[in-house]
């Protein structure tokens, strides 16, 4: 992207406006023009008038929301005169809800529009009726046809605790900044430890650590739902390790990606205290929260990692500063001697790799770092045993390898820390589907297939891990 002074710029914010920022950008192959309007609680209805470039001067857009109804992820895009004066964009929700409607002539759906009602139609609000059918027949209503809330999460979980007491334990380890609970699953068969005398291993997964990344959680439940709920058949994995399972790591930021940003990915923490973040807002749209794989304690603030609190890879003001990372890191050390294997699922990573692929990654440590770990002929032999479980059960290809050879450098991410502080031998960060058809958007479609061959996966590194076999 070239700096280029085509663009009138208006609305910078002060103190008297701090809610009107307009942006257009503009490239010389790409020669369209977005335009990001942010609003807040005390303007509750936005315009953009007068955005001009040299090619198309009488160009103006209008846009009209409600409340904050239109976040950085409500964009207009237009060539030429695609965007007539009398274009107008209208509607509730964050990032245009499906009742949004375009008004005026040329004017069309964007992008953000056309995804978030994509999203909507894959993932359709169950009626009250099938809630109470579902809660009947089954004490619950978590499906894995759709993408569940928070809510959902922990009544399947309460009702796991009560209908397998005997495996299923519910452990508080700490709450949000929003004051929800963060909830960590311990599954337990009892059994001693395989080896007289020596202590039982465990094994950590978490999920939804980027709020947008929905299939994380619903992956992490659907891993929960296999070793309870069909105990018999997975008896040798839960009977010779303890499994501590956390599905949802930022329940704020998730809740925040269903009701108001689809796209969103931080915590919903407030670290910016500066009057004015003009460029920081043009360019991401909100200065709230941190990236949580950003905020651990280990190499924090290197590469890969932001300082500026309206960027989407904010590390926060000093490690640890959220209550999440915080709260995680605290039951880990807890259990770091026991832990021989820890897995953080994530999704899509946003860097072209090559013409066909995004995701689909099995990554080793170090994130902040191109060298390789001491042991990572180790680390790489049992992720190939991953990656070829996932292809032998359902044929998907996953590339493996460390972040910075296979994405980018991410300093102050989960796993780095989870190997070079807590000293987990075996840490990784699994980015599950899709390679860049759907993105963050992964149909619901998709939850079951992904959940198989992850579910897969784990059970082939953990008969080696802790089963010895």
């Amino acid at each position: 992207m070239r700096s280029i002074p085509l663009i009138t710029l208006l609305g910078l914010q002060n103190e008297e406006h701090p809610s009107l920022t307009l942006l257009g950008l503009q490239d010389e192959e790409h020669p369209s023009l977005t335009l990001i309007g942010l609003q807040d609680e005390e303007h509750p209805s936005l315009a953009l008038l007068g955005l001009q470039d040299e090619e198309r001067p009488s160009l103006t857009a209008r846009i009209t929301g409600r409340g904050a109804s239109l976040s950085h992820s409500a964009r207009i895009t237009g060539r030429g005169a695609s965007l007539s004066p009398s274009a107008r964009i209208t509607g509730r929700g964050a990032s245009l809800s499906p009742s949004a409607r375009i008004t005026g002539r040329g004017a069309s759906l964007s992008h953000s529009a056309r995804i978030t009602k994509a999203i909507v139609s894959q993932n359709p609000k169950l009626s009250k009726e099938q809630r109470t059918e579902l809660r009947e027949s089954k004490g619950h209503d978590m499906t894995f046809q759709r993408y569940h809330r928070y809510a959902d999460m922990l009544r399947y979980i309460e009702h796991l605790t009560v209908a397998f007491s005997h495996l299923v334990e519910v452990v508080t380890i700490g709450k949000t900044n929003e004051g929800v609970a963060l909830k960590v699953v311990k599954v337990s068969s009892g059994s001693a430890s395989p080896e007289e005398g020596t202590v039982k291993p465990a094994v950590w997964i978490d999920g939804g650590m980027h709020a947008r990344e929905w299939i994380s959680p619903a992956v992490v439940m659907y891993v929960l739902k296999q070793l309870v709920e069909r105990y018999k058949v997975n008896k040798k994995i839960v009977d010779s390790a303890d499994w501590y399972l956390m599905p949802l790591a930022n329940p704020d930021g998730y809740e925040y990606s269903h009701s108001i940003d689809r796209l969103w990915r931080k915590t919903r923490s407030n670290h910016d205290t500066t009057q004015n973040r003009n460029f920081g807002r043009l360019l991401w749209g909100s200065c709230e929260g941190v990236d949580l794989n950003r905020n651990w304690d280990f190499h924090w603030g290197g590469k890969g990692a932001s300082d500026d609190p309206c960027h989407e890879t904010y590390a926060g003001p000093r490690p640890f500063s959220e209550p999440e990372s915080r709260a995680i890191s605290e039951f880990l050390m807890d259990h770091k001697d026991r832990i021989k294997l820890y897995l953080t699922l994530h999704s899509y990573s946003q860097v072209r790799l090559t013409l066909h692929s995004y995701s689909q990654m099995w990554l080793l440590p170090w994130g902040f770092t191109s060298k390789k770990v001491p042991d990572y002929d180790d680390m790489y032999t049992m992720g190939r045993k991953a990656v070829e479980a996932i292809s032998k059960i359902s044929g998907t290809q996953y590339q493996i390898g460390s972040s910075t050879s296979l994405l980018y450098p991410s300093s102050g991410g989960s796993d780095d820390w989870a190997k070079g502080v807590a000293g987990i031998k075996y840490a990784y960060t699994v980015e599950l589907r899709d390679r860049g058809s759907y993105g963050f958007l992964l149909p619901a479609s998709q939850i079951i297939p992904t959940g198989k061959e992850t579910f897969a996966a784990i059970k082939s590194i953990a008969r080696a891990i802790v089963c010895k076999t």
